[in-house]
């Protein structure tokens, strides 16, 4: 259905963005490319197009690309959806761990807990693919 939407009008970039992180949870890493730099293509302060990116630069063994961009998506709207979780990882995965940890406490802070998810990758029971491409 997120495709039919896309098809009906293809100027809602946040569902480029959710095309794109659903082609990443599949695997299709360079689809969620193009999806992810359509919807830049179109707005350049798309936090969550930024997000995205550094994601699949993480996924793909590039964590100082995939820092540079969940920076990027940081500055331009720290309390985005996963903006901080993607920071904190990338972090950890550049072996930052002192501001990974800062963050995570301001994290914590802001939410009153770390998802699941994230404390599971921070406890190392849960791998970089899993986290961003598991169920």
């Amino acid at each position: 259905w997120l495709k039919q939407c896309y098809e009906l009008n293809p100027e809602l970039f946040d569902t480029r963005v959710l095309l794109g992180n659903a082609a990443r949870r599949l695997g299709k890493l360079e689809e969620a490319r193009e999806y992810l730099n359509a919807a830049l293509a179109k707005d350049k302060e798309d936090h969550a197009a930024w997000r995205g990116l550094a994601v699949l630069s993480l996924l793909e063994g590039d964590s100082t690309k995939g820092l540079e961009l969940a920076k990027q998506a940081y500055d331009l709207y720290p309390d985005g959806t996963y903006v901080r979780d993607t920071c904190i990882i990338a972090l950890c995965e550049n072996g930052k761990t002192e501001e990974a940890d800062a963050m995570s406490a301001e994290l914590e802070e802001i939410q009153g807990f770390l998802g699941e998810d994230l404390q599971a990758y921070l406890d190392g029971t849960c791998t970089l693919q899993d986290y961003y491409m598991g169920d």
